[in-house]
């Protein structure tokens, strides 16, 4: 009887161990399978980054990594970029300011996407439709494409290369809830309503604090054409003062903290849908 017990013992134990030895083959064979496939590499930030100490205009720029590079072998000086400022050189003036374009492009309703904007821009003004943050900064600044012109309107709507948001022109003075929609419908403020390209191709918001600043490290303020040089303009991020938001003078980059009672200007941030 204990001989029979034993049989029986061995042959539920050989059978439960059956499908787990199986899995454990499958699972092993998978595991093979996912090692044979290359590891993603993403870039590290400070090989992508372009650094922002000075650097003479028209000098190639360079990323994070390639500064402390040049630093490490004593050749930033070779390259026309300096850890001690130029005074005559490393001044906002220094860097070269757009061309105001010639020719209107990009408002006709025909085309179907913010590229082909960009490209009818590039066909009609061919010389004024693109600002190289390399050839015209003094650090780390985007390139910025034409988007839109209206020559007789001065509405020039330009796109940030290096973040892909699109700018408008000033479209009005507002209260701060008017510019940024917190009352009312969000289709009534004025960046909503604002209908220059159909809606399935943008979608324009009130740009917060830090889409201010990225613009104004990018170069924003060689491509505001038009732009009195103290005009506010408000920022959808409140200050700690609830009452006040933050405004910035975009010729500058200069925040400053507003009352949001206090009619400023409106310039909207759009982003690209098509």
């Amino acid at each position: 009887m204990q001989k029979i017990s034993l049989f029986i013992c061995l042959i539920l134990v050989s059978c439960m161990e059956a499908p787990h030895s199986s899995q454990r083959g499958t699972n092993s064979a998978e595991r093979s399978q996912r090692d044979s496939i290359p590891p993603t590499i993403t870039p590290k930030a400070q090989d992508i980054l372009l650094s922002h100490i000075s650097r003479t205009a028209g000098a190639e720029q360079k990323t994070l990594n390639q500064v402390s590079s040049g630093l490490a072998r004593n050749i930033l000086s070779s390259q026309n970029l300096r850890t001690i400022p130029n005074p005559s050189l490393d001044h906002t003036g220094a860097v070269i300011a757009a061309t105001t374009p010639t020719k209107n492009c990009g408002l006709k309703e025909i085309f179907n996407s913010i590229n082909s904007r960009i490209n009818n821009c590039s066909q009609n003004n061919q010389k004024t439709h693109f600002w190289s943050g390399q050839d015209n900064g003094i650090a780390g600044e985007s390139n910025w494409a034409l988007v839109a012109a209206d020559v007789e309107w001065e509405i020039f709507i330009w796109r940030d290369e290096k973040t892909g948001l699109v700018w408008s022109h000033q479209v009005a003075q507002k209260n701060w809830n008017e510019a940024s929609g917190f009352e009312g419908s969000s289709q009534d403020f004025i960046c909503g309503e604002l209908n220059i390209f159909p809606s399935d191709q943008i979608k324009w918001r009130l740009p917060t604090r830090n889409d201010f600043l990225q613009a104004d490290i990018d170069g924003v303020a060689a491509v505001s054409i038009g732009f009195e040089r103290d005009q506010l303009f408000w920022s959808a991020t409140s200050s700690a003062d609830l009452t006040k938001a933050w405004a910035i003078t975009v010729s500058e980059g200069r925040l400053v903290e507003v009352d949001k009672k206090s009619l400023l200007g409106v310039r909207c941030v759009g982003e690209v849908l098509q």
